[in-house]
């Protein structure tokens, strides 16, 4: 395990070794402005989808229509929406689901592989509920919504496993701007999405140089 960590630490070189050494510092002394930040998710619908035209018949994502599809080959079949603090690789719940993001350690050999709880809140059901809406259908723009408010409900901002990784919250604002365009909501953005994402770039903001320091797809 030492012999890793130092081949580890000559391969990021000595800028990137500082970058991770003051993130990790200012974590925990508690002088990085991302353990400070606060925000509010307005209550509301997310998505409209009344400048949409039910006439339009394109073809759309089907891996969340009446199931649950993970990482696009583990089918889970139920219609419910997802336990965000599951792991869908090993069935195990995280134990202290309510933490704050920084409290919770990065490796739990009970739980197992942090990305099988990860992966239901990386929202890829976002797309294929608005390409679903995209074409008239009301439920989907209303499932959508529905999920959206319950993922907000069960992670408060920057509690939970699922705010521990900036790059998680990155994969989600993508979905999000996607979705926006697929509906048309670019032009009259609703303010309850315009706070999802504010939340999410506040989590991101502190920590892109942290992200950089690793030196792969995280930066």
């Amino acid at each position: 395990m030492l012999f890793i960590k130092i081949r580890t630490a000559i391969s990021l070189g000595m800028i990137n070794l500082a970058r991770v050494l003051i993130y990790r510092i200012g974590l925990k002394f508690g002088f990085n402005p991302v353990k400070t930040i606060s925000a509010k998710i307005e209550k509301d619908f997310f998505f409209d989808g009344s400048r949409l035209n039910s006439k339009v018949r394109l073809p759309f994502n089907t891996d969340w229509l009446q199931q649950q599809k993970y990482f696009g080959w583990k089918v889970i079949s139920s219609k419910d929406i997802p336990i965000w603090y599951k792991n869908v690789l090993t069935q195990k719940n995280v134990r202290t689901p309510f933490l704050s993001w920084w409290s919770i350690p990065d490796f739990d050999p009970e739980l197992g592989d942090i990305k099988g709880v990860w992966e239901a809140s990386r929202f890829d059901w976002v797309l294929c509920f608005a390409q679903q809406a995209a074409t008239g259908d009301k439920q989907a723009i209303d499932k959508l919504n529905k999920w959206l408010s319950n993922w907000i409900e069960n992670n408060k901002p920057y509690q939970g496993v699922n705010w521990k990784c900036g790059q998680e919250a990155s994969i989600r604002i993508m979905h999000l701007a996607m979705a926006s365009l697929i509906l048309k909501n670019y032009f009259n953005t609703q303010i309850s999405l315009l706070s999802l994402v504010k939340a999410h770039l506040q989590r991101i903001e502190p920590t892109i140089s942290y992200a950089m320091a690793q030196d792969n797809n995280h930066g």
